[in-house]
């Protein structure tokens, strides 16, 4: 077996045995032959291991001006379920687009950058306006950045996590301790612009009654990341989880998340305004009826009676369940959805974190069907 690779050189493996990283496939035509002459017209018998779940390959050869072999995606849709910075992931670019402009998710140092135009730290001056994630000023000659939501990160998050993808053996396995996992083990490799999310980042562990001292660790680590640093700043941070309960609190309204009983607070105002872009402005000071995921950024506020955390911006996410824990966009896609895991199909629901801004991005895709049939 080859070493581990990063994102940008996945490891490329043959049925017949054996497997090499991408770069050595690609070395040079002697070595394109040597490895994918085999399985020319074999389509299928060669996987990319940049994501958990192989993704097979098709070998193509063209003789003009020389003859050498590739490899080429089965259908059009499966160069999105490519890893972000896999070079068999194919980037559409928008025609005329600026060559001076980065794009809202780049990869650098083997790791997801995500822009965001929210600021990362308490009177952050190169940040962008956080509501329509329009760029800040650059001086001339610097590229400019576009900014994304929190929905881009949150989105990026259950992508690099491979929570948009069902199989019918995922049944009876995808349960809160699993998507925790997988969650925070791809936070590990994403970054907030410069900043490492990880230190930033708190989602509750699964609750246990013998356990509540780590639970409670967990919240205390989390608000010792957000004190003020030596240099001035003091970071934003991300906090994620189910949404639990949203009740009347003294400050305004308190929101928690299952698996913790720490609060986090925002006013009635925010929540208002939050609650028309989430949930249609409906009567969410209960339990939510169906289940949603949120992302918070948050910011530790010191109180008379200590710390406490205060929600500052929030994205949203539906699922199917929490079973598959697939997203929808509504309660037809919920339904669809259900209808698919329950007929034991294989899809995946594509988000619009993978698309350009004016593209339309199916419900969801068959992925059980050479033709990939997209479901509306």
């Amino acid at each position: 077996m080859c070493a581990a690779p990063s994102r940008a050189d996945p490891r490329i493996s043959f049925a017949a045995g054996g497997d090499a990283l991408l770069s050595a496939i690609e070395k040079d035509r002697d070595s394109r032959r040597r490895y994918l002459e085999p399985y020319h017209g074999n389509a299928g018998q060669v996987a990319c291991h940049c994501r958990a779940e192989p993704i097979p390959l098709g070998v193509g050869c063209r003789t003009t001006p020389y003859t050498t072999f590739y490899l080429y995606p089965l259908h059009r849709t499966d160069t999105t379920r490519h890893a972000i910075g896999c070079p068999l992931r194919v980037e559409v670019k928008k025609a005329g687009a600026e060559t001076r402009t980065a794009p809202v998710l780049e990869v650098k140092e083997g790791k997801l950058v995500v822009n965001l135009a929210a600021p990362a730290y308490r009177n952050d001056k190169a940040a962008g306006d956080p509501a329509d994630g329009k760029p800040a000023h650059r001086p001339t000659g610097e590229r400019t950045v576009r900014r994304g939501r929190l929905l881009t990160l949150l989105e990026a998050l259950w992508l690099e996590a491979e929570l948009t993808t069902w199989r019918p053996w995922f049944a009876g396995k995808r349960h809160y301790w699993t998507v925790h996992h997988r969650l925070v083990t791809a936070v590990g490799g994403i970054r907030v612009r410069a900043q490492d999310l990880a230190p930033l980042f708190y989602m509750p562990p699964p609750y246990r009654s013998d356990k509540a001292d780590e639970s409670q660790q967990a919240v205390t680590s989390f608000m010792d990341a957000l004190r003020e640093r030596e240099d001035g700043h003091r970071y934003y941070g991300y906090a994620a989880g189910l949404l639990r309960e949203v009740a009347p609190s003294k400050a305004g309204v308190a929101l928690s998340l299952a698996h913790t009983r720490q609060p986090f607070y925002m006013t009635q105002a925010e929540w208002d305004r939050w609650n028309a872009r989430w949930f249609g402005g409906g009567d969410m000071m209960q339990a939510t009826a169906a289940p949603v995921f949120v992302l918070l950024r948050v910011e530790r506020v010191e109180g008379k009676r200590g710390p406490w955390i205060a929600i500052r911006d929030m994205a949203a996410l539906q699922l199917a369940d929490t079973t598959s824990w697939v997203p929808v966009d509504s309660d037809l896609e919920r339904r669809l959805a259900l209808r698919l895991v329950s007929e034991k199909r294989q899809f995946r629901k594509p988000l619009a974190v993978e698309y350009n801004d004016d593209d339309l991005v199916p419900d969801f895709i068959l992925e059980d069907r050479a033709d990939r049939m997209h479901l509306e």
